[in-house]
């Protein structure tokens, strides 16, 4: 079983990895993250810390996205209000916070498959995911 500098396998790394934005937060993530690819040679490792930090950017992003939708909503009713009358749109609201409600669900599911996927060296086949990886990311065991 393969090592990292740490002393631990590189599959727990990964793992840890993966689990860190739902445990630990992003912070702990971009810790992990940047630590890997700056000091680990193992290229399966750096790729799945590249993985996790796409999941987790393009998972923000559509909510961000989302977020913009009642955002939008809200700057109406305030131009609304400065002729005393509302616009209001509940319906939307609620979808929008019910999608996001479902895409954080898939992220954590994603994430957790990520990291059991990743104690047998595996990784999930997310095709956005790996296409921007393949296409975005060159390592070599050089260093």
């Amino acid at each position: 079983m393969q090592k990292t500098k740490l002393g631990m396998s590189v599959n727990l790394l990964a793992a840890l990895v993966c689990l860190s934005p739902l445990v630990g937060g992003y912070v702990v993530m971009f810790g992990l993250a940047l630590y890997i690819l700056l000091a680990e040679k193992d290229e399966w490792l750096k790729k799945t810390a590249v993985k996790v930090l796409a999941v987790v950017f393009l998972f923000g992003a559509a909510n961000v996205v989302l977020g913009l939708i009642p955002d939008v909503i809200s700057v109406i009713d305030s131009i609304f209000g400065i002729f005393n009358r509302s616009f209001e749109i509940r319906f939307v609201n609620r979808l929008i916070y019910a999608v996001e409600n479902i895409l954080s669900f898939l992220r954590t599911i994603l994430l957790i498959a990520m990291s059991l996927m990743a104690l047998g060296q595996k990784a999930p086949e997310f095709k956005p995911v790996e296409d921007l990886v393949e296409k975005h990311t060159e390592f070599s065991d050089e260093d």
